[in-house]
């Protein structure tokens, strides 16, 4: 009997160890599923927000949530933006805020990922941070790098359970991240590559008007008007005006200007 029942034994170890091989395979499966996933979105985005949302709706069926966010951090204004997230199922955006005192924050200024996962208020008090609304019970949230810099943070949190994220999770969502980085570095360079180009056309653009139109009030207006029209479609500007110093060098007059506003400083010859 004693030797049935080692065998027995033997053979039970045997069949959990391969269980949980088979189990650990089949979760490294899914996070390379989703990681690949994610980089196809990534790969195929080059608009900030338009990746924030295909990237949160990735995060949401990754992890099972209903709540989950991409912050994006500016260091030179130390503003934090969240062009897109979705709280309780509810999809949303949340206007600019500066880098304080919340669990965000935290992450940016330490640059380490954040695991909470029972005894939310206490842990967040202990860390110093303040939240609004409800909180979660299990958080987690990681940084988003590019190099040194913090570009923003990553974040899927649970309002109703416990122990919802693990470290296999920090690592997923680790991994997911550095991808964001590199997508939103390259979102980055093709915005600012894009901007330069519509520039340098404009430039060339004005070049040939001023060969081309031999009246100085039309080519000042021309130019100006060009000038308008280009940088609205890059920057949203709706002003442009050129001034010119008069004779007498002490005076700059206004030669030309864009607008409702633009036509009322005509008039009253606006210097």
């Amino acid at each position: 009997e004693v030797r049935l029942l080692s065998t027995i034994a033997a053979n039970a170890g045997v069949a959990i160890r391969n269980a949980r091989l088979f189990q650990e395979t089949q979760l490294r499966a899914d996070e390379l599923a989703t990681i690949n996933a994610v980089s196809r979105d990534m790969a195929a985005q080059m608009d900030v927000r338009a990746l924030s949302e295909a990237l949160v709706d990735r995060l949401r069926q990754a992890f099972n949530t209903d709540n989950a966010y991409l912050a994006l951090y500016d260091r030179a204004s130390n503003m934090i933006n969240i062009p897109y997230m979705v709280d309780g199922g509810e999809r949303q955006s949340v206007p600019p805020f500066p880098l304080g005192e919340g669990l965000t924050s935290v992450v940016i200024n330490t640059r380490q990922p954040l695991l909470i996962n029972h005894d939310a208020a206490n842990r967040v008090a202990e860390l110093g941070a303040k939240v609004t609304g409800q909180p979660a019970r299990s958080f987690l949230a990681v940084p988003v790098l590019a190099g040194e810099a913090v570009l923003g943070v990553l974040s899927v949190q649970d309002l109703k359970h416990d122990d919802v994220f693990d470290d296999a999770s920090v690592r997923l969502l680790s991994t997911i991240a550095a991808n964001v980085g590199v997508a939103l570095e390259n979102a980055r360079l093709f915005q600012e590559t894009q901007r330069r180009a519509e520039q340098l056309a404009t430039a060339a653009e004005v070049s040939r008007t001023a060969i081309s139109v031999l009246n100085p009030d039309e080519l000042i207006r021309q130019s100006v008007e060009l000038i308008r029209d280009r940088f609205a479609r890059s920057t949203g500007v709706y002003y442009a005006a050129l001034f010119l110093i008069d004779e007498s060098g002490h005076w700059a007059r206004l030669r030309h200007a864009t607008g409702e506003a633009g036509r009322t400083l005509l008039k009253r010859e606006h210097k």
